[in-house]
């Protein structure tokens, strides 16, 4: 049944008044148009989200099965934030913070995102997807993520970077950067690119391996859908 915002009206009869008001009352609890294609929805020029935390013992509402809540409540530093909650069990989700939309405890999934209303559009092979600091054996400096580093090869000097775990695709770009301390020329090359893992190398002016500098290793890429 269809939205009527005329109904009921002034001159409606009691006796009438179950037909039309359940007309309405359908629509609202459907929010979509009728069986019989008939466009007929309320629409809201504002929907008002008061603080549950006022009101409210626990201000995350208990969800009934196969519903999806939206609502407002104070997040952990106590400013009115919109959230969202499924009945599958998962976490509340926050939706917005400080004006901004998401926060700093939302992850987010997309398939692209574009800065500047389409012109550009970036997807997963447009972001550094691992990332790690070595020294000249390969142990990790600091803190890696996604990558591990073997110790040079003794033949080629070159290294094996390996994934914590495999990528879904060779086909990702691979950005070297020694840490050179003798300030002599250095080149790097990097090959074999497979999901599990890839090898680079890092040579001085002359084509001879250099073994003994630390290096960053980031990676481009390599995840798809």
């Amino acid at each position: 049944m269809a939205w009527n915002e005329d109904k009921p009206g002034n001159d409606e009869k009691i006796r009438n008044l179950g037909t039309v008001i359940r007309a309405n009352w359908d629509a609202i609890l459907k929010g979509d148009e009728n069986t019989d294609g008939v466009t007929g929805m309320l629409e809201q020029y504002s929907v008002q989200l008061a603080n549950r935390s006022d009101v409210a013992s626990s201000a995350d509402p208990t969800v009934n099965e196969g519903t999806h809540y939206i609502y407002a409540k104070e997040d952990d530093e106590g400013n009115q934030e919109a959230f969202m909650q499924d009945s599958d069990g998962n976490d509340p989700i926050q939706v917005t913070q400080g004006g901004l939309l998401g926060s700093d405890v939302t992850d987010i999934g997309f398939d692209t995102i574009s800065p500047d209303q389409g012109t550009n559009v970036f997807n997963e092979f447009n972001f550094v997807t691992h990332w790690g600091i070595f020294d000249q054996n390969g142990a990790t400096i600091g803190t890696a993520y996604g990558i591990t580093c073997s110790a040079p090869a003794p033949s080629s000097g070159l290294y094996t970077i390996s994934f914590d775990s495999d990528v879904t695709s060779a086909n990702y770009a691979v950005f070297i950067t020694p840490l050179n301390t003798s300030n002599n020329p250095h080149s790097v090359k990097w090959n074999s690119p497979t999901v599990s893992n890839f090898k680079i190398g890092i040579q001085n002016q002359n084509g001879t391996s250099i073994t003994d500098d630390s290096f960053c290793v980031m990676v481009l890429g390599g995840i798809t859908a």
